[in-house]
């Protein structure tokens, strides 16, 4: 079984605690009771989650790696995971607009705003991860990942 990196192990443990304690926090004080907070704690969850799938074992060598299902669903879970971090940094963005320069739409539609632009990110992850995932998985890593040098992603 591989061993993971004791680097990722120390940050991915203060990543959790931190996310924890900021969870309990808005948690107890009803100040926090609104849906920006609510999207906060599902972003602190999406990077936790992520940071966690990273301590699983991806491979003992390059041919299970290559051949397991385990290590696919890592590398599905992952790319979703990193791709609607991007979306939610990028929900915020607009949700920021709309609450700063059209705050009387913003009030009126908030709870419609925060789930379209939710779901909407969450589909894009999804889609993004399914297209690069027929590409296969990348060999080069400690865990298990899409393949991240390909024409299909432009780079």
């Amino acid at each position: 079984m591989a061993v993971t990196d004791p680097a990722l192990i120390v940050v991915s443990v203060l990543i959790a605690v931190a996310g924890i304690l900021i969870m309990i926090i808005y948690g107890k004080s009803k100040i926090f009771h609104s849906y920006p907070y609510y999207f906060n704690i599902f972003f602190i969850l999406t990077i936790m989650l992520n940071n966690l799938i990273r301590l699983l074992p991806g491979r003992e060598d390059e041919n299970e790696f290559k051949t397991s299902t385990g290590c696919y669903i890592q590398g599905i879970i992952l790319t979703v995971l990193d791709k609607l971090m991007l979306c939610q940094i990028t929900s915020y963005s607009v949700i920021y607009y709309l609450g700063s320069f059209h705050s009387e739409i913003f009030e009126k539609h908030k709870m419609l705003i925060f789930l379209l632009l939710s779901e909407f990110g969450f589909a894009i992850s999804m889609i993004l991860a399914t297209v690069f995932s027929f590409k296969g998985m990348s060999v080069s890593s400690q865990y298990c990942y899409v393949r991240t040098k390909d024409t299909t992603k432009f780079s």
